[in-house]
């Protein structure tokens, strides 16, 4: 139960939370591994059973809620806001905005939340390529966040200054990065960005011939075998029959069609062969 209202953050965030469940659970007992639905079932029992007292759950959810990685954000943002929300802004004459207050010193309880998240955030990524990590998304500048940066900034120079290795270098840079963007609730991009090899110009130019190929047919299968069709397959059929001179008054106008749908279907098989060859020769 303490994993559970670990990984759920004391139960406001039940979303999907099976593999992270498993994770807790192997990193608490790693002699005992069990699957998520194992873990999952497990809790259930549990609960159906009352096998705990309603005060021990309540204390279980709570300290959990105390440690979530959400509870320390809001701390964080709430430290950097009470840091900066003094009537000593100053109004700039030229551009008449606020000029954010510089962040002389941060509180010792920020310090560890922030050194915290970014812990959690480096060992997350550790050994992972930094092109198959997330994107990190674009920050606007304004107050919050330059005053978010600075305590960022101060927290973490001797982490990153110590470092060796460009590798290293990238590596914690990447974690400050995301540190911020955590605490300023910006989402990273997720999606992984995973070169595939391109395909061979002539390769493309030859798939999409055969897809407008195949799209005529399907244009003219669906004029034979419909009573009625729509305005849009009327426009695009016109294009098609115009092409080969050929009239709706024309009094073998339907067979004249299926003659041209075969005629468009050993194109496709001819261009087919021709790709075949192209690669064998490659």
């Amino acid at each position: 139960m303490s994993a559970y209202f670990t990984v759920t953050e004391g139960e406001t965030n039940t979303r999907k939370y099976a593999n992270k469940l498993t994770e807790k659970w192997a990193e608490m007992y790693p002699d005992m591994p069990f699957t998520g639905k194992h873990l999952i079932a497990q809790i259930r029992n549990i609960k159906n059973r009352k096998l705990l007292s309603p005060d021990e759950i309540t204390s279980m959810k709570t300290e959990a809620l105390l440690r979530s990685s959400s509870s320390r954000l809001r701390n964080i943002r709430r430290s950097i806001l009470e840091m900066t929300s003094h009537p000593r802004c100053e109004l700039n004459v030229d551009t008449e905005r606020e000029t954010p207050l510089e962040l002389e010193t941060v509180p010792n309880e920020s310090i560890r939340e922030i050194k915290a998240v970014y812990d959690e955030i480096s060992m997350k990524w550790s050994g992972i390529p930094i092109e198959n990590r997330p994107r990190i998304s674009r920050i606007i500048v304004d107050a919050e966040a330059k005053n978010t940066m600075k305590a960022i900034n101060l927290t973490l120079e001797s982490e990153i200054t110590e470092s060796e290795e460009f590798n290293q270098v990238c590596h914690k840079l990447y974690c400050a990065a995301m540190t911020a963007n955590m605490i300023l609730l910006k989402k990273t991009k997720e999606k992984i960005n995973i070169r595939r090899p391109q395909k061979p110009p002539w390769e493309e130019r030859l798939e999409k011939k055969i897809t407008a190929l195949r799209q005529e047919i399907g244009i003219i299968q669906h004029t034979l075998n419909s009573q009625k069709i729509s305005r849009k397959v009327q426009k695009k059929l016109r294009l098609y029959t115009r092409r080969i001179r050929l009239k709706e008054t024309d009094s073998q106008y339907k067979m004249k069609l299926r003659i041209h749908s075969e005629e468009l279907k050993q194109k496709i098989a001819a261009k087919g062969r021709s790709d075949i060859n192209k690669i064998t020769c490659l």
